[in-house]
């Protein structure tokens, strides 16, 4: 499986995220409450992006090799999880960030301590390299350089690893082994439904 670099060509006009919590729900047939039970496994981002369409030869040409390139679900990319972050290539998340944060420890699959928490606020994406991937989160709480994320790591980042919150990522795969595309009047345009690549 190989990592890909898809076309700096176009921006998304829609994205949509979903994250997979694994859990089950019992419910009582007598008295109708409901138990809810989180399960083991690795919560999982999935995204749906839709591309302005593409009104050139030279645009439709890069990303049509990039799709075919990806096979299906058989390699991987990386793609940024805000559309503001496709303006341009010097785009960020939020101005007044500090020039790098990196791990301290990881007290908890969802807590990482910080080497500062400067400019950082709750809602913030981030990233990290943790087991071999890059995993992608939320910052849902901060109390001095310590942040709670979600969703959780699966394996714990090393310390002094770089922690990404100019412009974070996620390493993702298509969900599905068709590739397709939609020419309406010289228009190209295409869907993509990706899963993360853990």
């Amino acid at each position: 499986m190989s990592l890909l670099t898809l076309p700096a060509i176009g921006r998304p006009e829609l994205i949509e995220y979903d994250v997979s919590f694994p859990a089950q729900r019992n419910r009582s047939p007598f008295s109708g409450r409901a138990k809810i039970i989180g399960l083991p496994g690795c919560d999982l981002w999935s995204f749906r992006m839709r591309w302005t369409p593409l009104a050139t030869e030279t645009q439709v040409r890069a990303w049509r090799a990039a799709m075919m390139g990806l096979r299906g679900m058989r390699n991987h990319c990386a793609i940024l999880p805000l559309k503001s972050l496709y303006m341009s290539p010097t785009a960020v998340q939020k101005n007044g960030l500090a020039a790098s944060y990196t791990v301290a420890s990881v007290p908890a699959m969802n807590e990482i301590n910080l080497n500062s928490a400067a400019g950082l606020e709750v809602g913030l994406f981030g990233s990290v390299a943790a087991g071999g991937h890059i995993r992608l989160f939320v910052i849902t709480a901060i109390a001095g350089v310590k942040i709670t994320i979600s969703p959780e790591l699966n394996q714990p980042p090393a310390a002094a690893t770089v922690v990404e919150f100019k412009r974070p990522v996620s390493h993702v795969r298509l969900t599905n082994p068709n590739v397709r595309f939609s020419d309406e009047d010289g228009k190209v345009g295409f869907v993509m439904d990706w899963e993360e690549n853990l």
